[in-house]
């Protein structure tokens, strides 16, 4: 079938007020289709009728599924449709370093943490079920779908699934600015960007902790904190408390646009996340606009990364206050890595060619 014959119905679960990668890559890819003149429809299950469900369905011909809807999946199925699931986020919530394991023994892994719970009060022992039910949700999703894909060869290792799954990395951003920075470009003092949730998988209070170490040898940086979440107050009174309110400003959430241009204006945007990120977007929004990114060493940061970027091990504000500093003291250098990751992430990730082969797997199907 010819790709601008499809008709391709994506589906997610995100409400239009919350911030989430997926929505931001579904917005972008939404743009390409209709470039390319493809019949393209976008809902989120949690704002809809079961009765539109089955219409959208029944409209397309290729079910685009970016959560774990069982019911959905199936549905798809029932109606003779095609359904590709992509996973954006970890399979499990019990981490594991052993490779050479089947996905059954992985599997009795996160199932055996899921059932300890003895020793938990009533409340987390309801909350352990709920994480069972959805264990079970992902798994029936999974087996429903005709193809698996996800962002990350890790991501999709990480599965443990015996099932193919195709690795799409996420594509970037369209370029806010095309010129070329130059030092003279970048805020003055020399300032830092973190933009993401404020919760404790972030690792925001790691960043914090190694500001603290850096103010001891230099004052001349600043910090910008973007985000909101259920912990922003409780880090804004830390950083108060470690004398930080002169070099770090929580700026709350921000348009995208304007999250974008900070990065453009750091000398590095800071993800020091402590959880597995899948796939780290902001590193993707940082190289869009030439900025160097310092990462903690997990999931499938050092995957999309490359080279390019600086690194330190999870939950270590030692390494990262010298990464900081390594910034700091060679920003031309620093500024250079920025150009070289925008090079590699535009050359491999532009969203035209994600697109195209996104349809061309679709024609197999």
């Amino acid at each position: 079938m010819n790709s601008n014959c499809l008709r391709i119905l994506t589906q997610h679960r995100h409400k239009a007020n919350e911030i989430a990668g997926v929505t931001s890559y579904i917005n972008l890819l939404e743009e390409e289709f209709k470039l390319k003149n493809i019949e393209h429809q976008v809902f989120c299950t949690a704002e809809t009728s079961f009765s539109y469900w089955i219409r959208s369905i029944w409209w397309s011909d290729i079910v685009y599924m970016h959560s774990n809807n069982p019911v959905f999946a199936l549905l798809g199925r029932l109606l003779f449709r095609k359904v590709v699931l992509m996973y954006h986020y970890k399979f499990y919530l019990t981490e594991c370093s052993l490779e050479n394991i089947s996905f059954v023994e992985r599997l009795k892994i996160e199932i055996r943490h899921l059932l300890s719970v003895k020793h938990l009060p009533l409340k987390w022992k309801l909350e352990r079920i709920v994480q069972l039910l959805k264990l079970g949700g992902r798994l029936a999703a999974t087996y429903c779908s005709n193809e698996l894909m996800a962002n990350t060869h890790f991501l999709a290792s990480s599965t443990y699934l015996s099932k193919k799954i195709h690795v799409f990395p996420y594509p970037c951003p369209k370029e806010l600015n095309s010129n070329v920075k130059t030092l003279q470009d970048l805020d003055n003092p020399l300032t830092f960007t973190f933009a993401g949730r404020l919760c404790k998988e972030k690792g925001v209070d790691i960043l914090l902790d190694a500001v603290k170490k850096l103010i001891s040898t230099r004052s001349d940086f600043r910090v910008n904190i973007i985000g909101s979440g259920g912990l922003s107050d409780t880090l804004r009174k830390k950083a108060s408390e470690l004398g930080l309110d002169a070099n770090v400003k929580f700026l709350g959430r921000l348009p995208v646009e304007e999250t974008i241009e900070l990065m453009r204006r750091s000398i590095a945007v800071v993800v020091p996340s402590r959880w597995q990120e899948p796939a780290g977007r902001v590193v993707l929004e940082a190289a869009t606009v030439g900025t160097s990114v310092i990462a903690a060493r997990v999931g499938g940061m050092p995957e999309l990364g490359g080279d390019e970027c600086l690194y330190f091990e999870k939950e270590d504000a030692e390494g990262l206050y010298q990464a900081m500093a390594i910034c700091l003291n060679n920003p031309q250098k620093t500024l250079d890595s920025g150009f070289k990751l925008q090079a590699r992430i535009q050359d491999k990730h532009s969203i035209s060619g994600h697109a195209d082969n996104l349809l061309k797997l679709f024609q197999t199907i």
